[in-house]
């Protein structure tokens, strides 16, 4: 039983759909960025090592999801966007545990960086629907 009496639709299609008022989410990526440069503005304020070692964790975080945004962006393919995902998770692992191997970074910094990153993701998410005057 159906509550709308229409037809089920995908949900890729019904996401492909959005109202024009949402962001996209190449819009994670710029909170992102925005994020990084106050972060990395901020650490500088400690020394040069600290600002470095933001940026690196930083990058980290934001490279892996640049790439899933461009990768889920140009296929509604639910398959393809669960290996991008996947593939996102593993990237980000995998530079994390180069820069922390090879890099002597400092550890709170490169966090703080990772985390400031991963806040342009809850800052897309609550400033998705915009306000619409009625």
């Amino acid at each position: 039983m159906q509550l709308n009496e229409s037809k089920p639709e995908p949900i890729l299609r019904a996401a492909k759909k959005r109202p024009p008022e949402r962001l996209g989410p190449s819009s994670i990526v710029g909170y992102q960025l925005l994020m990084g440069l106050v972060c990395c503005l901020g650490s500088l304020g400690f020394g040069l090592h600290q600002g470095v070692s933001a940026l690196i964790g930083w990058a980290t975080a934001a490279v892996p999801t640049a790439y899933w945004v461009w990768g889920s962006s140009t296929s509604l393919d639910a398959a393809r966007i669960l290996r991008q995902g996947v593939l996102k998770f593993v990237f980000s692992c995998s530079l994390m545990v180069i820069a922390i191997v090879t890099l002597e970074i400092d550890a709170l910094a490169f966090v703080v960086g990772i985390v400031a990153a991963q806040s342009g993701h809850l800052w897309a998410l609550f400033g998705t629907v915009r306000e619409t005057e009625v």
